[in-house]
């Protein structure tokens, strides 16, 4: 059986404890001038990107065959979904007018906008995509209607409107039965809603060409392009707080009976990340919170507490400085580093303080206590420490990045 003898860094962690012994106030400057200098630096530099899918190397299958999508579809990729719901199909399109030409005004924050189905194209070549029988349904209820659209032309208000109703009451003018039922049954419901002291707007839409509200012709929707900033943790931030400006000053959401909705990739993904910076910093200070009182209940004692959590920040420090380094940038992944690396620390930190009270306890002097505590645990601890980094750097070889 192989054995493998650590006397020799036993007896290296004694004479560093006896280096530090004579040369405290420099070790210690020393240590604190790396600190600052190490945090410094990571704040300065140390960069975030949040940007998914560069978590995974560039030729990976799936990550090529996005990139080939977002070519082929710019518009579709890395974008936010308005979705604008209304009573009336007016209504909708009023108000996806109104966001759509609001929105472009907004190119400091947002890269493109797209309506789908909507646009001048489509006003002017819309019915070429109708089906044939659709087409035919379509003009035969205009050619019917067009008596009474015509006689709206002349007269646009309520005096032509009850002229043309009291004319075709009375059969003096012409009468077009379906109609006249759908559009009063519409008026009769506006006529209620208003004594009841709510808001009614007529669908003109259902009564001439005699559809139903359907939810694909009351709920249409806006594709927003944003600029996204990954060196930000929250890339959308700025993006996502210009468009709901837009539609809070539009009042397009104010009005009764529209609905706009903000959704799509890129705004779950800035929920999801802000979710994961929100509990990563409350699973820091907690973690944090929980250390200082187990050290407390461990130690009894409040220098060795103090001492721990300075080799905690210290420890962190220099990590983050060499992350800047070694790396550049944090990825999603790398956030939980932080909450990590207390557990880790403070475990060692433990062995070594208690192994430290033990000798105490045993008569030792308090120098001699470190001593034999760093020659005890030091060569364990230091054990730990390298198989732990190597479990953090098996993701160097793989399609992570």
């Amino acid at each position: 059986m192989l054995h493998f003898s650590f006397d020799w860094l036993s007896t290296a962690l004694g004479r560093v404890a006896d280096f530090v012994k004579h040369r405290a106030w420099w070790v210690l400057a020393l240590a604190t001038f790396a600190t600052v200098i190490s945090f410094s630096y990571a704040f300065m530099y140390l960069g975030i990107n949040t940007n998914t899918t560069e978590m995974l190397a560039a030729d990976v299958p799936f990550h090529e065959a996005r990139e080939n999508y977002k070519r082929i579809f710019p518009q579709n990729t890395d974008s936010i979904l308005l979705v604008v719901e209304a009573n009336t199909p007016e209504m909708a399109h009023a108000a996806v007018q109104t966001l759509d030409l609001r929105l472009r005004k907004e190119s400091e924050h947002i890269k493109s906008v797209y309506t789908p189905f909507g646009g001048t194209f489509f006003e002017k070549s819309a019915l070429l995509y109708l089906d044939l029988p659709e087409l035919e349904q379509l003009a035969e209820s205009v050619a019917e209607s067009k008596p009474f659209i015509e006689e709206l032309m002349r007269d646009r208000n309520l005096h032509g409107l009850f002229t043309m109703l009291s004319d075709s009451f009375h059969k003096t003018h012409w009468v077009n039965e379906p109609l006249l039922d759908s559009l009063f049954r519409r008026m009769a419901e506006g006529i209620q809603s208003s004594l009841a002291g709510m808001d009614y707007i007529l669908a003109w839409h259902s009564v001439i060409l005699k559809q139903d509200l359907k939810a694909s012709r009351t709920r249409r929707f806006i594709l927003v392009q944003p600029h996204l900033d990954y060196q930000k943790l929250l890339p959308a931030e700025t993006a996502l707080h210009a468009i709901r400006r837009v539609i809070q000053e539009s009042g397009v959401s104010a009005i009764p009976g529209v609905r706009v909705r903000v959704t799509g990739e890129v705004a779950l993904a800035h929920e999801e990340l802000q979710a994961v910076s929100q509990r990563a910093g409350l699973a820091a200070i907690l973690s944090l919170i929980m250390v200082c009182v187990t050290l407390t209940i461990a130690f009894h004692s409040w220098r060795l507490m103090v001492v721990t959590l300075l080799t905690l920040l210290v420890g962190l420090s220099l990590s983050a400085g060499f992350a800047t380094v070694a790396v550049g940038q944090l990825n999603i992944l790398s956030l939980a580093f932080a909450v990590l690396f207390i557990g880790l620390a403070v475990d060692y930190a433990i062995h070594l303080c208690l192994r430290y009270q033990e000798l105490l306890g045993l008569g030792d002097e308090p120098f001699l206590a470190i001593r034999r505590s760093l020659q005890d645990v030091g060569p364990a601890l230091m054990l730990c420490a390298v198989t732990t980094g190597l479990g953090f750097y098996t993701f160097v070889p793989t399609n992570y990045t």
